[in-house]
C-alpha cells in the first residue's frame, strides 16, 4: 500500500479526512475503478448476509495448490463450495470429489458471477477466472 507515517498512511482511503479533495464515500466521488471495487465488495457482503454457511460453519479443505484454494463451508442446512484463484490467466481444472465431504453432491449452482460448474460423475469441472473468488451452492 502506498503511503508513509500518519497521516500519509491513509492514501488508499480517499475522502472523509480534513483537506481531502477526493471523496470516495459517495458514488459521485468514486473513480470507475473505485466504483467497481465498491460494487464487488457490496456483492460479497450481501452473499455473506444471505448465506449462514459463510458466517458460522465448518470449513473443510478440498484442494490446495499454489494457484487456487478450494474449500467447503458447511452447516446442517447449507453446503457451499468456495474457490479462490490467484492465477494470471484463465484455467480449466478437474477436481476429483471422491474422498471429500461433498462426494455425494449432485449439482453446483453459482451464487455470484462465477462460471458454471459441471459435474461428471465424481469429477467437478471448473473454469477459473483470474484473481477471483467463486461461490457455489451444493445440492
Amino acid at each position: 500500500m502506498p503511503g508513509g507515517e500518519d497521516p500519509d498512511n491513509r492514501r488508499d482511503f480517499p475522502g472523509g479526512f480534513p483537506g481531502d479533495l477526493h471523496n470516495a464515500f459517495t458514488q459521485a466521488g468514486r473513480t470507475p475503478e473505485e466504483q467497481d471495487v465498491y460494487a464487488h465488495v457490496q456483492g460479497l457482503l450481501k452473499l455473506r448476509r444471505e448465506h449462514p454457511a459463510l458466517r458460522v460453519s465448518e470449513q473443510k479443505h478440498v484442494v490446495v495448490t499454489d494457484d487456487y484454494y478450494i474449500f467447503t463451508r458447511e452447516t446442517a442446512g447449507e453446503r457451499l463450495l468456495v474457490v479462490f484463484y490467484k492465477g494470471d490467466a484463465p484455467k480449466s481444472i478437474s477436481v476429483d470429489l471422491t474422498d471429500t465431504s461433498i462426494a455425494k453432491a449432485t449439482s453446483f449452482s453459482a451464487l455470484n458471477s462465477a462460471p458454471a460448474a459441471q459435474l461428471q460423475g465424481k469429477l467437478l469441472q471448473l473454469q477459473l477466472v483470474l484473481e477471483t473468488v467463486a461461490v457455489y451452492k451444493l445440492n
